[in-house]
């Protein structure tokens, strides 16, 4: 009989009891999910890019940050975007490309996980499939937090004064994030999905985001529809993470 070949999630199934040396016999750093700790880390390792000069968010971030992608080049930080008011927003280009270190090439993924900096690929799926097998945090219920330091409502929302960047010519429209998390409870059962998708800035109080089916945020989406009220979305860029 002939002995069938074994899936990629199987390989890296069996090779995780192998690799666990990695990260138990070496210090690593906690699990960089909060953003600006991920900004802090990439500065100290000598891999940021703090760039003063203005950038218009319209194809020249995009290029710049191509141009880093595809040089290895430290991840650039964009302190001064055209259009931004009051200095308030700033963007981060290629936290998931190779570091600019050849040595340690995964650095950036790894450290967003908790590993050693000299994690290769397979560690990082490796450490990325072992959550399946995790028991989730329950959520932490808070009165107030830093997303709620600065409030715009009513006639005062206008995403159009967001300096979202214009990525490829032939885009739609302008992208307003592309790590962030879609926030959907269910409107009858009690679970929430969380999904990360990007979201284009449509007009002054509406996005536009894919809705595929099968996936979770079409079927809550239907849900909604029946429902005949507007659905509870919500979306937060640079949110942290709930496990190390």
């Amino acid at each position: 009989m002939q002995r069938l070949r074994p899936t990629l999630t199987n390989r890296l199934l069996a090779s995780r009891a192998s690799r666990r040396s990695l990260s138990a016999g070496r210090n690593s750093s906690p699990a960089h999910l909060d953003f600006r700790a991920f900004v802090d880390m990439l500065r100290e390792d000598n891999d940021l890019a703090d760039v003063s000069a203005e950038v218009d968010p319209r194809l020249e971030v995009a290029a710049a940050i191509r141009l880093a992608y595809e040089q290895r080049t430290k991840a650039p930080l964009f302190h001064n975007v055209k259009g931004a008011k009051d200095g308030l927003f700033r963007i981060l280009g290629a936290p998931a490309g190779f570091s600019s270190d050849p040595k340690f090439p995964y650095r950036r993924l790894a450290q967003h996980l908790a590993l050693p900096k000299e994690a290769g690929v397979t560690d990082v799926i490796d450490k990325m499939l072992s959550a399946k097998g995790e028991k989730p945090l329950p959520p932490v219920h808070v009165s107030t937090g830093p997303c709620k330091e600065k409030i715009i409502m009513g006639d005062d929302v206008d995403l159009t004064k967001l300096p979202a960047p214009l990525l490829n010519k032939a885009d739609g429209g302008n992208y307003i994030q592309t790590l962030g998390i879609n926030i959907i409870p269910h409107p009858t059962e009690p679970w929430t999905n969380w999904s990360i998708a990007r979201a284009m800035v449509y007009d002054k109080t509406r996005m536009v985001g894919l809705i595929m089916k099968p996936q979770h945020i079409a079927r809550i989406f239907e849900e909604w529809k029946k429902t005949g009220k507007v659905w509870n979305y919500n979306h937060a860029i640079c949110a942290k993470g709930t496990r190390g």
